[in-house]
């Protein structure tokens, strides 16, 4: 069956038609795309409408928060590929997401990533237990080798953030120049790491339940 594929002119259309489809009780919707799509800006933006406006009581899980320290990926000989697959702690990652699928009377505690320090920090964010929807981002919610294969298990919705691939390079080296990077470096990060991990990202999406067009500058967009 050819993947749904939905578009949306703000954030309160998208807000809105992801209400409709989740279950009762808590629901924990993943938001896949490739490096640089806006996928957190989304997520966190989701979030903040869902609790403010529609009074929906959600929570931000990153799966960057799931990042192998740099002393691990040092010792593993993988910190100039960080970012694959490989360099996450994806059965850590899959832990939590069973944890969370139990609704339970205490606050849950999850990672979440650093882009100053440029390492994951432990129990950055609260998961209170009356939260109604979880939002988690990552690149590889719908990989299907290595372990992320089960991430979908854990999902009720898996959502594809399909980006205007001509948009991604350039807001990839202005990321990484923003983390410390001169622009050399930057484009030869981009280039070698982030790249091939895009291409790795965008065979996944037809994994996903939808794919999900933005027609609006979610970094900007506030309704």
């Amino acid at each position: 069956m050819p993947v749904k594929i939905y578009e949306f002119g703000c954030l309160e259309y998208l807000a809105r038609d992801l209400c409709r489809q989740l279950r009762p009780g808590r629901s924990i919707v993943g938001l896949a795309g490739a490096p640089g799509a806006g996928k957190s800006t989304l997520a966190q933006k989701l979030v903040a409408y869902l609790t403010d406006v529609l009074d929906i009581h959600s929570a931000y899980l990153p799966m960057d928060g799931f990042h192998f320290s740099n002393a691990v990926l040092r010792q593993r000989q993988l910190l100039d590929r960080k970012g694959a697959p490989e360099t996450f702690d994806v059965n850590g990652y899959l832990n939590v997401l069973q944890r969370l699928r139990e609704i339970v009377d205490y606050p849950v505690f999850v990672p979440n990533y650093s882009r100053t320090l440029h390492e994951p920090i432990a129990a950055a964010i609260e998961i209170k237990p009356d939260t109604q929807v979880i939002v988690t981002e990552g690149n590889y919610l719908a990989a299907n080798n290595g372990g992320w294969e089960h991430v979908k298990e854990m999902l009720d919705i898996l959502w594809y953030l399909d980006t205007d691939t001509s948009l991604l390079k350039d807001r990839l080296i202005e990321r990484q120049m923003a983390g410390g990077r001169s622009r050399k470096l930057a484009v030869k990060w981009v280039e070698e790491v982030d790249s091939p991990n895009k291409d790795i990202v965008e065979k996944t999406k037809l994994e996903a339940d939808a794919l999900i067009r933005l027609l609006f500058d979610i970094s900007v967009e506030n309704s």
